[in-house]
């Protein structure tokens, strides 16, 4: 817990009537089933003496209402699925002589990054391209279900899944892979419910065989004769502007992806496959916001591993649901778990701010976000208002 939403009001009486009206239905849920209202002030309200400590002006809205009681509402965590979507492409198959490959790299960090939010994150998988069954198939098919569905304490299923799968080949289909994670994902979408996608990916997209040869970009070569092959097909050629136009097509349905880039064998090292990576993470809307890259660029295990870490985090404890509606989310302070107050930043780079704009969605950002994981402290929406009646 993180955080608490202090609401200063100075509405008129009139509105007053309005808001306790509107605030019955939730309180009503939002209370404690004992019947001790001793109890239920000790879990929902502070008295005048926290409001005073924070330099809150005693007056507004619930002083001309007589209600003079200051609550407390608890922020909780908001309900996060994260699908984590794996290149194991033919490239996650190179490593140097005696050491592990781009794909056993993988596995170990995500050993040692998972286990931490096993609790905390609703968490599914699925690698691609998905493995061929005759050498007849073609190298850019793709899972078109979730090889484990999102939910709390799935770490295991999922790891177990990845070392059940043959080792890396083909190529790189992320537009299909991507396509299919969110059809998977919208089926169960509601709006308290915050979704991601985690690709880790080796390099640039392909498998794209509209692409002509007059369009190809071709990683690694100055023309597109590698990545056309002799049936004319461009499904070598850089597929960025696809995957990058779906990507905030989800973002706009309310679907972030993250990237992370595994570039532990120099595939990255590539500038117009790095180029595509980095349009992808403005696109689905947490680029990097320092460094050279914008999207994370992992070299080795332990970059990974922290790499995974600091994807993870965030998901798991910088998105704030607010059980009630019954403020004026336009005057509210957030003041995180250590007792400091938090800016309010609509450009989204250090502070907070409403997810979806329903006042009941928060976002922390930046060094906030940062902050925030490491505290200890409860969450509350620090309220003087005419629904503190019902716990006085």
């Amino acid at each position: 817990m993180f955080g608490s939403l202090w609401v200063g009001h100075g509405q008129q009486t009139g509105e007053c009537g309005l808001w306790a009206s509107r605030s019955l239905g939730t309180l009503r849920t939002m209370g404690s089933t004992s019947n001790n209202k001793s109890h239920r002030r000790s879990g929902l309200c502070t008295g005048v003496s926290a409001l005073v400590a924070l330099g809150v002006p005693v007056g507004g809205c619930g002083a001309r209402s007589e209600l003079r009681v200051p609550c407390a509402i608890p922020l909780e965590s908001a309900q996060v699925e994260a699908v984590l979507l794996l290149d194991r492409s033919a490239s996650m198959d190179l490593g140097a002589a005696g050491q592990p490959r781009s794909w056993q790299i993988v596995r170990r960090a995500l050993d040692q990054a998972l286990p931490s939010y096993n609790d905390l994150l609703q968490l599914g998988s699925v690698a691609f391209p998905a493995p061929r069954r005759s050498f007849d198939e073609p190298d850019c098919n793709t899972y078109t279900t979730l090889a484990v569905e999102p939910g709390l304490n799935h770490v295991d299923a999922v790891l177990a899944n990845l070392d059940s799968l043959p080792r890396p080949e083909g190529g790189t289909p992320t537009y299909d892979a991507l396509l299919h994670v969110a059809d998977a994902l919208l089926v169960h979408h509601v709006p308290e419910k915050t979704q991601f996608i985690i690709l880790g990916t080796d390099g640039g997209p392909n498998c794209n065989p509209s692409i002509t040869r007059e369009m190809c970009v071709c990683p690694g070569s100055a023309t597109p004769d590698p990545c056309i092959g002799h049936t004319g097909s461009g499904r070598g050629c850089l597929d960025g502007d696809r995957v990058i136009d779906e990507i905030a097509a989800l973002r706009a349905e309310g679907i972030d992806t993250l990237i992370i880039g595994i570039n532990t064998y120099g595939v990255l090292d590539d500038a117009r496959e790095s180029e595509a990576l980095d349009a992808m993470a403005i696109a689905g809307g947490h680029p990097a916001a320092s460094g050279p890259t914008r999207y994370l660029n992992a070299t080795d295990e332990m970059s990974l591993v922290n790499g995974f870490a600091a994807t993870l985090a965030p998901l798991a404890r910088c998105h704030l649901h607010v059980p009630t509606d019954a403020f004026d989310p336009e005057a509210v302070t957030l003041r995180l778990g250590d007792g400091t107050i938090a800016t309010r930043d609509l450009a989204h780079h250090d502070g907070w701010d409403w997810n979806n704009g329903d006042g009941l969605s928060i976002d922390l950002f930046g060094n906030t976000c940062t902050r925030a994981a490491h505290m200890n402290g409860t969450p509350a929406l620090l309220a003087y208002s005419p629904y503190c009646a019902f716990f006085r």
